[in-house]
This record gives structure tokens, C-alpha cells and sequence, in this order.
């Protein structure tokens, strides 16, 4: 996003949606703020907190496999015969495997 300031407010701007994937650049400098941030509290973020068999997604907007794990959740604790999700929301995916502190600390800061 670029924003042109004048007189302490907001003049004009402009914006443009960036596909981060696999070929997204990444910038050294970043890279290396962003790993002696996390550096200290790498134990946290690796300790496994759960196992999926399928991966977990907020990528559709009727139904997405984390909204189905979290209704499914709330039917199973507390006996409802209907439980919901608030819908669709940004938030990085979760791979087929062992989900770690890390992968939660990303979902639950990225979407709510």
C-alpha cells in the first residue's frame, strides 16, 4: 500500500493484493528481524499441540475444514444439536501432520 500524506492526513492512496506463496521474495533484512524475534521463544512455537489427518483451512466462504473442526468441537462439548462458525476469515493454512504453538499463535492473530 502507498499512501501520500498532506497536511497530517490522508491525500490519496493506492493499493495492490500480492499472492504470498513459495515464490514470494524474501527480503534478507526482514527475514532476519523476523527470525531474532521468534529466536527466543522457539521452544514454545514447536511444541506440538495437536496432530490433523487433513489440512486445515478459513479459504471458502460457506465452509471451510477449520470452521467444520471447530463446530464439530463445539457439537461434541457440549451435546448442541447445532453449533456455528462466524464465518469466513484470513488465516495461513494448517498441513496434514503435527500442529504446533506456532501454527496456532498464526491462525488465532491473522483472522479473528
Amino acid at each position: 500500500m502507498n499512501l501520500t500524506v498532506e497536511g497530517g492526513r490522508v491525500a490519496d492512496y493506492h493499493w495492490r493484493l500480492l499472492p504470498v506463496d513459495a515464490t514470494f521474495p524474501v527480503k534478507a533484512d526482514t527475514q532476519a528481524a523476523v527470525d531474532r524475534l521468534v529466536r527466543p521463544h522457539q521452544e514454545f512455537l514447536g511444541r506440538v499441540v495437536g496432530r490433523t489427518a487433513t489440512s486445515l483451512n478459513r479459504m471458502t466462504f460457506l465452509e471451510a475444514t477449520t470452521d467444520n473442526f471447530i463446530t464439530a468441537a463445539y457439537l461434541e462439548a457440549t451435546g448442541a444439536e447445532v453449533a456455528v462458525s462466524r464465518g469466513w476469515r484470513f488465516g495461513p493454512p494448517v498441513r496434514p501432520a503435527r500442529a504446533t504453538s506456532r501454527a496456532r499463535c498464526a491462525r488465532t492473530t491473522s483472522g479473528t
